[in-house]
């Protein structure tokens, strides 16, 4: 029907606010009973492959319009994609489903840099007013099968719970960032870590609590932590792989500007702890500074792992050591390695 789009193209500049020769619809054509179809829709805030309008037949007939159905696919805006969004409405109630839905958050944002994609999110409403809503197949922060739901609180943020298995999360989100606490219970996070450049093993292991926050500054986590589990497998440090370590991490983690940053975080083994401060950037530059606090020699060579100084074991010694490193340089210049 060609001379729908015209209208179709009109109809949605008048809704979105937005001037008329900013809107293209590629085609448009009617179906049964009462249904619009438009493909290749952009306005200057989105574009949609497909929109499907059908309009419920019994209410015409009653002489109402009511739209009971809209159905978009591969939608794209600026802030994220969507492959399918599904709204359908009776009563003054309506329900929406996203689903494969990919947010593209600039860094500046308190979401940006953390990656969150959902298989799948469902919307009610009362009246107009967003209510509830669940979701399933959630990854933010590299951490997958999240699956919880939101409720509105009376002054207007949201109250999450999400949960997988080995974390259960909770937090309080507004339009300015978001706090909650997430309580870890033997968390696998090998394989998370590896894609992070951190070869912890398959079988390590998180249990602890990490208390977090984000806003416009950027995101940030208090981590009280054991880590169970982990297994070194690298021939320039043992000729076999070391299993079964553990340590304890407590400190400051954040996100800001790109780059992961560093607040006092400890690492113990034993009576060994070790302090990190600094930042690093995924693939760019990094400065990081770690002192190691005056220890007995014995305490120090008690908190290595047999398997990695084997030579030294029943070695008896005496004094005490202490120090501090930093390393700094860029990963994709070894030039810039400056120790």
């Amino acid at each position: 029907h060609p001379q729908l789009g015209p209208a179709l193209r009109a109809a949605l500049a008048r809704a979105g606010g937005v001037d008329e020769a900013a809107v293209s619809v590629g085609s448009a054509r009617l179906g049964w009973p009462l249904r619009l179809e438009a493909r290749d829709v952009a306005t200057g805030e989105w574009a949609a492959a497909r929109i499907v309008v059908d309009v419920d037949p019994w209410a015409a007939l009653g002489g109402t319009r009511r739209i009971a159905r809209v159905k978009a696919e591969r939608l794209v805006t600026e802030v994220g994609t969507v492959g399918e969004v599904e709204a359908a409405s009776a009563h003054g109630h309506a329900r929406v489903a996203r689903r494969r839905v990919t947010t593209t958050l600039p860094p500046e944002h308190w979401l940006g840099g953390l990656g969150l994609s959902i298989d799948e999110v469902g919307f009610e409403t009362d009246h107009g007013a967003l209510k509830r809503l669940a979701f399933a197949g959630a990854r933010l922060g590299g951490v997958g099968e999240l699956t919880g739901a939101a409720t509105r609180a009376p002054d207007g943020s949201w109250l999450v719970r999400a949960a997988r298995p080995g974390v259960v999360a909770t937090a309080r989100l507004d339009h300015d960032g978001a706090d909650g606490q997430a309580r870890l219970d033997k968390l696998a996070i090998g394989e998370w870590a590896a894609a992070r450049g951190l070869p912890l093993g398959s079988a390590a292991t998180a249990s602890g609590t990490i208390t977090f926050g984000a806003d416009g500054a950027g995101a940030r986590a208090t981590v009280r932590v054991d880590v169970d589990g982990v297994t070194i497998d690298s021939p320039s440090l043992a000729r076999r792989p070391i299993a079964n370590l553990g340590a304890a991490v407590d400190g400051e983690l954040g996100w800001a500007g790109g780059a992961a940053i560093a607040r006092g975080l400890g690492v113990r083994m034993g009576k060994l702890r070790v302090v990190f401060d600094g930042s690093a950037a995924p693939g760019g530059a990094f400065d990081v500074t770690a002192p190691l606090p005056r220890i007995a020699c014995s305490d120090l060579l008690a908190a290595l792992p047999h398997a990695l100084v084997p030579h030294l074991d029943g070695l008896v010694v005496d004094g005490a050591i202490g120090g501090r490193v930093q390393l700094s340089g860029d990963a994709d210049d070894a030039s810039t390695l400056a120790l």
